[in-house]
C-alpha cells in the first residue's frame, strides 16, 4: 500500500480555476442549520476546520432553494436574501483558508419526510414501510422549482460562492428524474429517452449558466450505478447520461451510486457502507469484490471517466491510501471525503506534513446518521471526533501546567491522556492490565474490521499516547493511596463502569457466562494473537459456549453478541427485560440487523421478568406468559452501571477531580460516550478553577 500521496496532493485545474490538491469534501447533511435554515456557529466551525485542514474544494451541504414545511432535520436556506449575511460570512471563512467554496442546492424530492414528490406518484404497494407515498408533480410546479432553483444561484454568487453543484444523486429531487425506479412519466420529462430523462437537470444547469458570471464552477453529482431494482440505473446508462451533462458546460462530474431495497422501502440509501451487514442481500453480493477492494462505486467513476473529458470525482468509503492508487490508475481525477473529514478535518494536511500515521480515521460505525439517539436526525455527531462542528472541544495551551494522572487505559482514559497531554500538561497513565485498551480488543473480536473498524480507534489512540509522550504504568490496580503518592494536580477518573450481569435462577459454571468472563477468557487470546485471528478461530472452537445460547440484554452488546454467536452456527434467543430493542444502535444497522434476525431464526422476546434455567432448557416468564426454550449456556451481555467509588475517594482528599466514560453515569457505555468524555474531561484540567473541582 503506497505511502506517499504525491497524486492525491497534486493541483488540477477545474474549469478555469486551480485547485491546490485534489481533496474534495463532499455534501452531506450536517443538520447544523438553525430551525429556519441560518448558517450557524457550527456550520462555520465545520467549514472553517476542513478548509483550514487543507482541503481544496468545500461543497456545503443540504442548501435549500425552496421554503420546507416540517422536516426531521436542519437545512441551509438559499431562499430568500435574508439568509445572505451568514452564508457570506461562511464563504470568507473558507476563503481566508485557502479553499474554494460551492453550494449544493437541495430538494429532497421523493425522500422528503412529510411531502414526497417526484416525477411519479407511487403506490402504497410499491413503498409500504413509506407514508405519505410521493406524489407526481405538474408541469406548473416543475416550472416553479426552477425559478427558484435560479433564484438560489443568484444569491451563491452574491454571497461570493465559487460555484454550484447540481445536485441530481441519490433518490432526490432532480436523481428521481434521472431513474426508471422513479420516473414512469411519458411527457418530455419522462422516461422514454435520455434527452427526456435529463432534460430537468440540464435545463438546470443552462439556467445556472444564465444566472452566473464567466468563471463560476458548475459541477454535477448524480448516480453511476444504482443497485436492488429491476429498473436500476446501470453503469452504461450512466456514461450516456454524464456525456449529456459534459455538453451543457458542467466542470466537473461527482459520481456516487444509491441503492433499493425491501427493508427501507424503496431506498437501501447509500449501500456502500451498510449493505454487507450483517450479511449482503443477494441482490448485493457480486459487489463484495468492490466493496472489500477499492470501492463500491469505483467501477462507475472509472466508466464515466473514459467517457467524458472533464474531471471526474470517485466517492465511497475512501481512505488516502484508496484514494491515491485510484487517482495514480486513472480511475478518477479527484478523491471526495465526507465522513473522513468529519473524523478527522486536518487529514489533508497531515499528508501534506508527512506524518499519515496521525490520521484519526472515520470507522463507519453509523454513530452520525442518528445524531447519537436512534429516534432522531438531530446535529450530526461523531464518534472518534467530538470536535466536530465545534470549536470548545479543541485543545488548547494551558495557562498553567498541571500533573495529571488517568486512571483506566480504556477509550476515555487514552482520549482523556491525550487531550490533557495536547493542552500541555504532565501525563501519567494508569492502567490495571498488562496493556492499554480496555474492552476495546474484545469489541474489536465481535464487530470485526470490515465495517465497523474498531481497530482504527485503537491503534490511533495508542500511537497518540506514544507520541505525546506519556508515562504509562500498566498492571497496576489505582487507589486512593497510590494517587496520593504521585502527588498529582489532578486525576482524571476513566476505570470504566461495572456491568449489570443477570444471574438467572438455575445458573451454574456449566450452564452460563457472562461478558466479565469472556472479556477474562478471550484477553490472552487477544493479546498474543489479535482479535482477527482469534475471530477466524472462535468459528471452530468455542469453548464455554453451548449450542443452544440464550442471550440475555436486547441493547448494542446484546445484539451484537448475538449475530456474532448466529454466524458461529449457534441457534440464539435474545430476551430483555425491557420492551426497547437495540435502542442506542445507529439506525442503518438496527434497520438491517432485525430483519435478519427474523429471516435467520433469532427470536428477540422483551418483557422477560425471569428466567430459569434447568435440564438443557430456559423457562421465560413474561407478560405474554410462560415459554421454554432450548439452552445449554445463558449468556449475560448487558450495558453498564456507574462506578464512581475512586471519583469521590479523590475528591475527599481534596484533589481536583473529573471523571469519564462509563465510570460517570449508568448507560454511558458507548465508544462514542467514552472519548466525549475523555475529551471534556482532559479540557477541563485546563478550565477547572480548583474551588469547584
Amino acid at each position: 500500500m503506497r505511502t506517499t500521496f504525491d497524486m492525491l496532493l497534486s493541483p488540477i485545474e477545474v474549469g478555469g480555476r486551480t485547485l491546490k490538491n485534489r481533496i474534495v469534501k463532499t455534501a452531506a447533511g450536517s443538520r447544523y442549520w438553525s430551525s429556519e435554515g441560518f448558517v450557524t456557529d457550527r456550520v462555520k466551525a465545520l467549514y472553517d476546520k476542513i478548509s483550514q485542514g487543507g482541503t481544496a474544494l468545500v461543497c456545503v451541504d443540504t442548501m435549500s432553494f425552496m421554503p420546507w414545511g416540517d422536516a426531521k432535520f436542519t437545512m441551509g436556506g438559499v431562499f430568500d436574501d435574508k439568509f445572505m449575511p451568514g452564508l457570506k460570512e461562511l464563504v470568507d471563512l473558507v476563503h481566508a483558508n485557502g479553499a474554494l467554496v460551492v453550494g449544493q442546492l437541495h430538494h429532497p424530492g421523493p425522500a422528503d419526510f412529510t411531502d414526497p414528490v417526484g416525477p411519479s406518484a407511487l403506490t402504497d404497494e410499491e413503498m409500504p414501510l413509506n407514508d405519505p407515498v410521493p406524489r407526481a408533480l405538474s408541469l406548473e410546479e416543475i416550472e416553479i422549482m426552477k425559478k427558484h432553483y435560479f433564484a438560489a444561484v443568484r444569491r451563491l454568487v452574491e454571497a461570493g460562492f465559487d460555484g454550484v453543484e447540481v445536485h441530481a444523486a441519490h433518490s432526490y429531487f432532480m436523481a428521481s428524474f434521472l431513474t426508471r425506479v422513479w420516473n414512469k412519466r411519458t411527457d418530455r420529462y419522462g422516461i422514454g429517452s435520455f434527452e427526456n430523462r435529463t432534460r430537468l437537470p440540464r435545463e438546470i444547469m443552462r439556467g445556472v449558466r444564465a444566472n452566473s458570471p464567466e468563471g463560476f464552477l458548475m459541477g454535477v453529482r448524480f448516480n453511476g450505478i444504482e443497485f436492488g431494482h429491476e429498473r436500476a440505473m446501470t453503469i452504461e446508462e450512466s456514461c450516456q447520461i454524464a456525456k449529456l451533462f459534459e455538453a451543457e458546460g458542467v466542470d466537473y462530474i461527482s459520481v456516487t451510486g444509491e441503492g433499493f431495497g425491501r427493508m427501507l422501502s424503496p431506498m437501501l440509501y447509500l449501500p456502500v457502507d451498510y449493505f454487507p451487514y450483517p450479511e449482503p442481500d443477494e441482490f448485493m453480493k457480486p459487489y463484495m469484490k468492490d466493496f472489500e477492494g477499492e470501492g463500491t462505486l469505483i467501477p462507475a467513476a472509472a466508466a464515466i471517466k473514459q467517457a467524458v473529458h472533464v474531471p471526474v470525482v470517485c466517492v465511497g468509503r475512501l481512505d488516502e491510501k484508496k484514494a491515491e492508487i485510484i487517482l495514480s490508475e486513472g480511475k478518477a481525477d479527484l478523491a471526495g471525503f465526507n465522513r473522513a473529514l468529519w473524523a478527522d478535518p486536518e487529514m489533508p494536511r497531515k499528508l501534506i506534513e508527512g506524518r499519515p500515521e496521525d490520521i484519526r480515521h472515520c470507522t463507519r460505525c453509523g454513530t452520525c446518521e442518528g445524531g447519537g439517539k436512534i429516534a432522531t436526525m438531530g446535529p450530526r455527531v461523531c464518534r472518534v471526533n467530538p470536535a466536530l462542528g465545534r470549536y470548545d472541544r479543541d485543545p488548547k495551551p494551558a495557562a498553567v501546567i498541571k500533573k495529571v494522572v488517568v486512571v483506566g487505559g480504556g477509550p476515555a482514559g487514552m482520549e482523556a491522556a491525550c487531550t490533557a497531554a495536547a493542552c500541555g500538561h504532565e501525563v501519567v497513565l494508569y492502567e490495571r492490565k498488562s496493556r492499554i485498551g480496555g474492552h476495546l480488543p474484545l469489541a474489536s473480536l465481535i464487530k470485526g474490521s470490515s465495517l465497523d473498524n474498531v481497530d482504527a480507534i485503537l491503534d490511533h489512540l495508542v500511537h497518540m499516547v506514544d507520541k505525546l509522550s506519556i508515562t504509562v504504568k500498566t498492571g497496576v490496580e489505582a487507589t486512593a493511596e497510590t494517587l496520593v503518592v504521585e502527588a498529582p494536580d489532578a486525576v482524571i477518573v476513566a476505570c470504566g463502569g461495572r456491568y449489570e450481569i443477570v444471574s438467572p435462577k438455575g445458573a451454574t459454571r456449566r450452564n452460563s457466562t457472562d461478558v466479565d468472563k469472556l472479556q477474562r477468557m478471550s484477553d490472552l487470546p487477544l493479546r498474543l494473537f489479535g482479535a482477527s485471528f482469534v475471530g477466524a478461530a472462535s468459528k471452530m472452537l468455542l469453548p464455554g459456549v453451548g449450542n443452544n445460547v440464550v442471550v440475555i440484554g436486547a441493547g448494542m452488546p446484546g445484539l451484537q453478541g448475538a449475530l456474532w454467536l448466529k454466524k458461529r452456527n449457534r441457534s440464539v434467543t435474545v430476551v430483555t427485560s425491557g420492551e426497547e430493542v437495540a435502542e442506542q444502535m445507529p439506525p442503518r444497522y438496527r434497520n438491517r440487523l432485525l430483519p435478519w434476525f427474523e429471516k435467520n431464526g433469532v427470536e428477540v422476546i422483551t418483557g422477560v421478568s425471569s428466567i430459569e434455567l434447568s435440564n438443557e432448557k430456559a423457562t421465560l416468564v413474561s407478560k405474554a406468559g410462560t415459554r421454554v426454550v432450548a439452552c445449554d449456556t445463558a449468556l449475560s451481555l448487558p450495558g453498564m452501571s456507574a462506578a464512581r467509588e475512586l471519583f469521590e475517594a479523590v475528591r475527599a482528599l481534596g484533589i481536583e477531580a473529573h471523571i469519564a466514560g462509563s465510570a460517570r453515569d449508568d448507560g454511558n457505555d458507548l465508544i462514542v460516550d467514552a472519548i466525549r468524555d475523555g475529551r471534556e474531561a482532559g479540557l477541563a484540567v485546563s478550565s477547572c478553577d480548583d474551588q469547584d473541582c
